[in-house]
């Protein structure tokens, strides 16, 4: 009888975990299916960009010195912050971009608590069409869109249009894209922080309009193919990266001449005068094997001097 009962609890026991591991794969497989069309903004970029941005604003806003440096911007400027829900309602944004040579390059998502979002203030005079059943807001330069009750996406209005194909099944994003698998591999090497995500990673591929606006900026790269970086914030900051190039020769080259042009960066003379000099000087560059690693670690008092000083030259020029 005692040997009976085992065997029915044991097989009682043996139904009920397979109910649960049906129950959960279930339900697994439903939550996959209702995944919320603002979990991952990356996977919303259409295919073929040359660089993106991955930005916890929701870090950053608990970051203390991101409130004096808002403080600093003109008050147009923080108007239009506040508009958009900047510090407040925002929490992630991601930043695709196309062409360097368009007149708009960049395509901008952004996830936002609010549902009262004031569009027309970054698109001006603008005339409302709809693709997809989704109102797109065409202004003379930008268009902006409300792809669901917290998805907001910025851009040209091809680039608009292309968002929102993709997020209704159209189309190939940058997460899947053939085309875009060397720009996802170079930013799997972006510098982790010591805990958690950095707030902001990014990665771009040095195309040749890239290159020519680094050299008019002063950094001559010719033979730079790629650069990914981090930003993790918390006492002070630390941004840290990698350059790539096709070999060591070329890495020391390129090592040797960012060297340089921050070095002579640092002794201008508005560098002295804001401040940047100090903050410039921290800045390492090592060449290692085709790689270049960089690296800027500025703790909290000297960025709290930096501060000071432009709080200083603010109050100044009032």
């Amino acid at each position: 009888m005692f040997r009976a009962t085992c065997q029915m609890n044991r097989h009682a026991l043996h139904n009920i975990a397979l109910s649960a591991l049906v129950l959960t794969s279930c339900a697994a497989t439903g939550s996959s299916l209702r995944r919320p069309i603002d979990e991952d903004l990356l996977s919303l970029l259409p295919a073929g960009i040359d660089a993106v941005i991955d930005i916890d604003v929701a870090q950053l806003s608990q970051w203390a010195p991101l409130e004096r440096l808002r403080a600093l911007l003109p008050p147009s400027a923080q108007h239009q912050l506040e508009e958009l829900g900047v510090g407040s309602s925002i929490d992630a944004v991601v930043i695709g971009v196309h062409h360097w040579g368009e007149a708009e390059p960049a395509t901008v998502l952004w996830r936002s608590h609010s549902d009262t979002l004031a569009l027309h203030t970054v698109v001006g005079t603008a005339e409302t069409h709809e693709c997809d059943s989704v109102a797109v807001l065409d202004g003379e330069q930008r268009s902006v869109a409300k792809l669901g009750s917290h998805l907001y996406v910025l851009g040209s209005a091809a680039h608009v249009r292309q968002v929102i194909q993709v997020a209704h099944g159209h189309g190939q994003s940058f997460r899947d894209a053939k085309s875009d698998r060397e720009l996802r591999q170079h930013m799997t090497r972006a510098p982790t922080a010591k805990i958690g995500r950095p707030a902001i990673m990014a990665a771009a591929l040095v195309t040749p309009e890239i290159r020519k606006k680094l050299f008019s900026a002063g950094f001559p790269v010719e033979e730079l193919d790629w650069v990914t970086l981090s930003l993790a914030v918390g006492d002070g900051f630390d941004l840290a990266g990698i350059g790539g190039t096709r070999s060591p020769t070329e890495a020391v080259k390129v090592a040797g001449a960012a060297k340089q042009t921050i070095t002579t960066a640092a002794s201008e003379h508005m560098a002295q005068m804001v401040g940047f000099a100090p903050l410039l000087s921290r800045l390492v560059f090592l060449a290692r094997e085709a790689d270049v690693k960089f690296a800027l670690r500025v703790p909290e008092p000297v960025l709290d001097r930096f501060f000071a000083r432009l709080e200083n030259m603010a109050r100044r020029s009032q």
